[in-house]
């Protein structure tokens, strides 16, 4: 259309669904979700300002299947190329909903031929995903609605196109991007995005490389960890939202243009910024001629009370006007609303074209959806879901936040830079419905509950909680919480006050464990509290249970002789929280077969120095290759990937439990090896390189090194000619042929007997039935296009994982304990503050020695209101807050209470009043 929507001067639309299984599959390894797009392009004709350089994209989703399709996120995934691809950088501001892209240097030869410095693109979010939001307004369909709000940019993911995630579209490393977490396969678990640089470098963030380029200041890209200029994509990331069957959704982004021909690179930045200011403010003015529909909820038990009003001005010769509500699901009623415009039914003036009413209905259970229907003279005129996801009915409360662990000092309270488990309890606050199901995500963790909660009822379970990492900085913890019940969706912010705590430099330290037998790589205990450490000696040791045909591990404390913990199942990661026993937290890994890192570790110029370890290589004193580039310094860069498949790790992990925890190492080198084809047609050749078993973890002992058999399969291409005719399945680069590497299990299947027999012409393969398989499908990947393999003198080293077994016993000796401040000389209740109160009092008291501490309140009956403390405290000062409820969040009434402390032989009651 020309001109089109928006006053534009030209319009491109188009439409696309995903119903095309075979085609979704081979593109993106998804069955379809049934949705239709449709995405309308438009721009304008102008030779200066922000619309000249700008471009609009508005998407539409429409969901078309017959599902709900929840937690939602939408991304606009951009491949800039500012000039010569492969030297650009990328960042965002969060702030302005902007993504952006510029040149890493001052000139480009592609700008240069039109005598200008390269130019900055920007991706602006200017209208979100449309959420629920009580009182709140946002825009759709080029228009204002009340009851919901605008999503902004929730994360932004950069992406390198070295990594094998970024670029080969799996679903799972797909939606952990969209979710603004670095593109890995654990969803349970995602790995978050990090500062590069800057002075929060290695702190997690939703938005990495936020600097500001053109002051220096902030994380940038191309300094710190960032990597330097290169070809760069990035994703701009919005949600999470629900569509239920039907609904529609609608995004629209902005692609500006940044050019300052007397600038540089920076200042096209700061021009393209001040495009995007100029973009919004243009954007936004003037409302499209459709009703303006607004409405208020008032819920009070089990009623709900709905005031609604109609702007209809842009209306002539209106004789009515109605509200059809209809629910979302189940089979509750619909009913109907008459808006009136005679100035009694909380309408404004009358006949000022204001029409509303007011109308009480019973609580109901499902969200529903309004049509508005007008009468005139010649007909009626129906505007469809001009209310939609109205609520209601009350929503659960959530109340009684308790910190059940953490791992700094155990004292209940949340304290600045802890990681904490905080319990809570669900009140169900309408007395009508029952809940049936509650989904509750604050973005890390996710909780689903299925338990009913029955109309007024509340919830408490042992595994309601969720695991938080308090700020370092600041007053409080700010929760924001996605909260969804029987369809229903709405958003709550909890903010939990910071007790100050200065924690010594022994705080998450890791002690030294001691093997009296097995291994002690899977055993970390980590300082949490100081203060509460004994400086006694424990003992982690393992037993087998049958009943459970499972490894559990117990905790003694050998000093004492006293068993403190027992059956402990151990854990699949340090991501997990393990028991804090005695100011240390006990974290027992259950290590299965398998490759915890495949690092390189040594090339041409030697073992590689710590300035070439990348952070999952750091810790086995190398770099990462597992679809990862190999060192910077190496003349042909490369990467380890596996042959067949989708090119997954588990393909080199067939055969893994017969390594029994050895490491191994292929070594390029003058002298190298031989490769037989033994999946293709037993030819040989030589091949520069060898392999090594080099023992558990001995890699400076080469005395228990073992040489390995090596050989394999050409993957289908040129058997007898080790090169790089197959292409590797997860990223698409050239690769090698497919090595195995077996380990001799007796002197008939050493490499010296493989050799001759390999090299005689007449195969026996006696060798074979005495030698075992361990690592499989090994390929080499040529990023570096010089169709060469790794230089001699690089190692590359698989380390496997070293499980513990039943008898395993291992011996941690911890510190004396180290307090923050001055330790109370006696124990001590002193009085509370302020007294009267109103709303909120605090207690403190005061522990000179770690003991078990009950702090209680009771009313002037002498019947027990409320538990504020039960726990072992180390030795401090402490500090409670009393609200004036029970214990099941129920206000008390004005009047006299009683608080007690018992601790050990101590015990304290005072008196203290309650005054509303």
């Amino acid at each position: 259309d020309e001109p089109g929507l928006a006053n534009a001067d030209q319009v491109i639309w188009f439409v696309c669904n995903d119903l095309d299984s075979a085609r979704a599959w081979n593109a993106f390894h998804s069955y379809p979700l049934g949705l239709e797009l449709q995405v309308t392009m438009w721009g304008y004709d102008r030779s200066s300002g922000p619309l000249a350089q700008t471009s609009f994209r508005r998407y539409r989703l429409i969901n078309k299947s017959g599902a709900r399709i929840d937690s939602m996120y939408l991304a606009q995934w951009v491949d800039p190329d500012i000039g010569d691809y492969s030297d650009d950088l990328v960042g965002c501001d969060s702030i302005l909903n902007l993504a952006f892209a510029y040149n890493g240097y001052d000139q480009d030869a592609l700008f240069e031929r039109f005598g200008l410095p390269p130019a900055a693109v920007g991706y602006v979010l200017l209208q979100g995903p449309r959420v629920p939001a009580e009182g709140d307004s946002a825009y759709f369909d080029f228009r204002w609605s009340g009851g919901y709000s605008n999503l902004p940019m929730t994360s932004f993911v950069p992406l390198s196109p070295c990594c094998f995630y970024e670029i080969s579209w799996y679903p799972r490393p797909v939606y952990n991007s969209l979710r603004g977490f670095v593109p890995y396969w654990n969803l349970e678990n995602p790995e978050p995005m990090q500062h590069g640089s800057g002075p929060y470098q290695g702190r997690a963030t939703f938005f990495p490389l936020n600097g500001d380029p053109t002051t220096g200041l902030g994380d940038l890209d191309g300094q710190g960890s960032n990597p330097g200029p290169q070809d760069r994509r990035l994703l701009m990331n919005s949600g999470p939202f629900d569509m239920t069957p039907g609904d529609t959704q609608e995004v629209i982004v902005a692609i500006i243009g940044g050019l300052q021909p007397a600038g540089n690179r920076l200042s096209a930045i700061s021009r393209l910024k001040a495009h995007v200011q100029a973009l919004k403010e243009l954007f936004f003015k003037g409302l499209p001629e459709k009703p303006l529909l607004s409405y208020q909820i008032e819920i009070t038990g089990s009623q709900t009370l709905l005031k609604l009003k109609a702007d209809l001005r842009i209306f002539s010769n209106l004789t009515g006007c109605q509200l059809k509500f209809y629910p979302q699901g189940g089979n509750e009623a619909e009913f109907v609303v008459q808006l009136f415009d005679d100035g009694m039914h909380a309408d404004s003036l009358a006949g000022d074209g204001i029409w509303g009413n007011e109308l009480t209905v019973s609580n109901r259970k499902f969200p529903y959806d309004a049509d508005l229907v007008l009468f005139t003279s010649s007909g009626e005129e129906t505007w469809p879901a001009m209310l939609t996801d109205l609520q209601l009915r009350p929503r659960p409360e959530l109340s009684d936040w308790q910190v059940v662990w953490e791992n700094g000092r155990q004292d209940g309270k949340i304290n600045p830079g802890e990681k904490v488990h905080l319990s809570f309890k669900i009140h169900n606050a309408d007395s009508l419905n029952g809940i049936q199901k509650l989904f509750l995500t604050d973005g890390n963790n996710q909780l689903l509950i299925n338990q009913v909660i029955p109309p007024a009822g509340t919830l408490t379970l042992d595994s309601l909680f969720l695991v938080e990492v308090a700020p370092v900085t600041g007053d409080s913890l700010r929760l924001e919480l996605m909260v969804q019940f029987d369809a229903h969706l709405y958003r709550r912010t909890i903010t939990l006050p910071l007790y100050p705590w200065n924690p010594p430099d022994l705080w998450g330290d890791t002690l030294q464990v001691e093997a009296v037998k097995g291994f002690p790589y899977n055993v970390f205990p980590i300082v949490a509290d100081p203060a509460s450490l004994t400086g006694r000696r424990y003992s982690v040791w393992f037993r087998y249970d049958p009943t459970l045909d499972t490894l559990l591990w117990n905790l003694t404390d050998l000093t004492r002789g006293e068993d403190l913990l027992l059956n402990q199942f151990p854990g699949g990661s340090l991501e997990e929280d393990f028991p804090v026993v005695d100011g240390v937290e006990w974290n027992v890994l259950n290590q299965k077969a398998g490759l915890i890192g495949i690092v390189q570790v040594a090339n041409r110029l030697g073992p590689l120095p710590p300035e070439e370890w990348d952070t999952a290589g750091a810790p086995f004193h190398g770099n990462n290759v597992w679809h990862s580039l190999s060192a910077s310094t190496d003349l042909n860069q490369f990467y380890i990937s596996a042959g067949g498949g989708l090119g997954a790790i588990e393909r080199l992990e067939r055969s893994i439990a017969n390594a029994r925890g050895h490491d191994f190492e292929v070594r390029f080198s003058e002298d190298g090896g031989i490769f037989h084809w033994w999946y293709d047609d037993d030819s040989w050749s030589e091949v520069p390189f060898e392999a090594w078993d080099v023992g558990m973890a001995t890699y400076d002992d080469s005395s228990d090194d073992i040489r390995c058999l090596t050989g394999g399969y050409s993957g289908g291409q040129t058997p007898g000619v080790f090169d790089f005719s197959y292409i590797d399945p997860a990223l698409g680069f050239p690769a090698t042929d497919w090595i195995y590497l077996r380990v001799p299990s007796d002197s008939l299947g050493t490499y010296e007997r493989f050799v001759q027999d390999v090299t005689s012409g007449t195969l026996d393969f006696q060798w074979w039935p005495h030698s075992q398989e361990v690592l499989s499908r090994i390929i080499f990947c040529d990023y570096s296009g010089n169709n060469a393999l790794p230089e001699a003198g690089t190692i590359v080293r698989f380390i496997t994982a070293k499980p513990n077994y039943p008898g395993d016993s291992l011996i941690i000796a911890t510190p004396r304990p180290t307090y923050e401040g001055v330790i109370p000389e006696s124990f001590s209740l002193t009085q509370n503050y302020p007294n009267p109160f109103n709303s909120v009092t605090t207690i403190r008291f005061a522990l000179p020695n770690a003991t078990r501490a009950k702090l209680e309140i009771f009313n002037i009956l002498g019947q027990k209101v409320r538990t504020l403390v039960e726990r072992e405290l180390p030795a401090g000062t402490y500090e409670v807050q009393w609200d004036g409820k029970n214990d099941s969040g129920v206000p008390q009434a004005s009047g006299l209470y009683l608080y007690r402390l018992k601790a050990g032989e101590f015990e304290k009651v005072r008196k203290m009043i309650l005054l509303k």
